[in-house]
């Protein structure tokens, strides 16, 4: 019986215009609804993800530093010594890149607070190439 008379008010367009305005509202909601839930469920994941690899990441870069420190004291071969710096440099880039990417999530919460301070542009670019100077240096050395 209802279906019928479902049917029937089909027929008249105000009924039809009515129906079809509800359905997209409610339609958009819940598209909202799940838009919203996807966002909140990549964020837990963004966070977890970071910490899980940041905190062995940051551990792997500390063990690094430290035989970067105390290596040349038994060892004098340049090249270990490039490729010791190069890997610290790199674990140290990844864990900036997730320290960005937390950075990322709270400045979509409105979270982030700015703190200026000046830097050494010569320390940037330093910083910056570091990663490529043991490469270089060993195509340089293949080549000759």
């Amino acid at each position: 019986m209802w279906r019928h008379l479902f049917v029937r008010c089909l027929y008249f367009p105000a009924v039809k215009g009515i129906l079809l305005l509800l359905l997209l509202y409610f339609s958009s909601h819940l598209s909202r609804h799940v838009y919203q839930n996807s966002l909140k469920v990549k964020k837990k994941f963004v966070r977890y993800i970071s910490h899980e690899i940041r905190t062995p990441l940051n551990a792997v870069s500390m063990g690094l530093k430290y035989l970067r420190d105390e290596l040349p004291k038994y060892i004098k071969d340049p090249d270990i010594l490039d490729s010791l710096v190069t890997s610290q440099t790199a674990c140290s880039v990844s864990v900036n890149i997730l320290t960005d990417l937390l950075t990322f999530d709270k400045i979509e919460d409105g979270d982030l607070k700015l703190d200026r301070h000046e830097v050494s542009v010569k320390d940037l670019v330093l910083s910056s190439t570091a990663i490529f100077q043991a490469q270089v240096r060993s195509a340089i050395t293949q080549h000759r």
